[in-house]
Order: C-alpha cells, then structure tokens, then sequence
C-alpha cells in the first residue's frame, strides 16, 4: 500500500506589508508603448500592490502599467504571480493622474 501520511495543508505565508483592501474596479493593463490594453478587474488593492482579474494572463508582459480609468490614475506595475485568469501585482511607482479627455 502506498504513505497514507498526509501533509498538514498549510496557509499560504502572508509577504505583503500592506493590507490590501477588497475593491471592485474596473482597470486595464497597458504595456507596448501603450498600443495594447487589455480589460481587466481589480480585486484587491494596496499602495503597494493588487490582485487583478482578467479573460487571460496569457501575453502579459512581466512589466506594464495598470490604469484605472474612472479615477484617471495609472501606476507603473511588475507580475508577481500568475494563473490562467488572475495577476498578482506589485506597484513600482504611485499612481499619477492621467490626461482626462473632456
């Protein structure tokens, strides 16, 4: 017969050093010089990073902004983590505003 002893599942290990608030916002990923921008949702949402949602991670580069369009801001951003349809982020720089078209 085969170990029937099994590992103890353990809590992933808590890196942030923020808290990250529960938020709903739409946002897009903007990488390429800013000719590709993919939709997408943030989850979570700190200073110092975000959770995002989005149809794929599939062509997301490692580095690219994060936009939040209704706030006019955007934020250079660096993958932390990825799975098919979610992104971990973290923030490199703070959000600065961007143009808003009248």
């Amino acid at each position: 017969m085969g170990d029937t002893s099994a590992k103890p599942e353990t809590a992933p290990v808590e890196r942030r050093h923020l808290h990250r608030n529960r938020v709903l916002k739409g946002a897009l990923v903007v990488f390429g010089n800013h000719d590709r921008v993919i939709d997408c949702a943030i989850r979570n949402l700190s200073d110092e990073g975000a959770k995002v949602t989005l149809g794929s991670t599939i062509g997301i580069p490692d580095t690219f902004e994060l936009m939040i369009p209704a706030e006019h801001r955007i934020a250079p951003a660096r993958a932390i983590w990825r799975t098919e349809r979610e992104l971990g982020i973290a923030l490199t720089g703070p959000f600065q505003p961007t143009a808003r078209r009248g």
